[in-house]
């Protein structure tokens, strides 16, 4: 009887094993073909970037704020973790994020909003915050040419994110974009990424 209650024991301790691998397997590609996150209205102002807040160019130093809520639109908890190592990932867009802030989603000013820690969101519920954006020193500026081109949509921002402890990345797409920068010359676009005409 001994053996018995023991192959029993056994199997059930097999059995809820196999349960949790399957159901953690489960959670993990639910958690990673999601994409909860999405932005509200924007409100921008631009730095070094012209006199028309309307109108934001490229220029050296030139950085935009851009002041949002991000919502979570999924159907779990999402915790906001910071931005996403993007890093050398585009050559052609004209800014990239470079720091996220707490703000109150209407002021796009640093001087209005916090440093940025951690924050979870439950399901439908939002946070203010601050995306702040700077020239994008991998810039190719042989993407333009003598005449400035059409405008750029500035329009995306990578979170990373976690739900239940998984981590995974979604690049947010606002719709319409944030603001729309003017197309840069070959010219305008060397002077702000501080390389020298050829």
């Amino acid at each position: 009887m001994r053996r018995e209650d023991g192959g029993i024991v056994l199997r059930l301790l097999l059995w809820a094993i196999v349960l949790v691998i399957v159901a953690s397997a489960g959670l993990f590609i639910f958690v990673r073909t999601q994409d909860p996150l999405a932005t509200g209205d924007a409100v921008v102002r631009g730095e070094k970037t012209g006199a028309d807040p309307t109108s934001i160019r490229l220029a050296p130093g030139a950085k935009i704020y851009v002041a949002t809520f991000i919502r979570n639109e999924g159907r779990m908890p999402v915790t906001l973790r910071g931005l996403a190592d993007t890093t050398g990932d585009s050559t052609s867009a004209l800014f990239i994020p470079t720091a996220l802030a707490l703000g109150d989603g209407v002021t796009p000013s640093p001087s209005a909003a916090a440093a940025f820690e951690p924050i979870t969101i439950d399901q439908g519920e939002g946070v203010g915050v601050l995306i702040t954006y700077a020239v994008n020193p991998d810039l190719d500026c042989s993407l333009f040419g003598a005449d400035p081109g059409r405008p750029w949509p500035l329009h995306e921002v990578a979170i990373d994110a976690s739900a239940y402890a998984m981590p995974f990345t979604q690049v947010v797409s606002a719709s319409p974009a944030f603001v729309r920068v003017q197309g840069p010359t070959r010219e305008i676009c060397r002077a702000a990424v501080g390389r020298p005409a050829a």
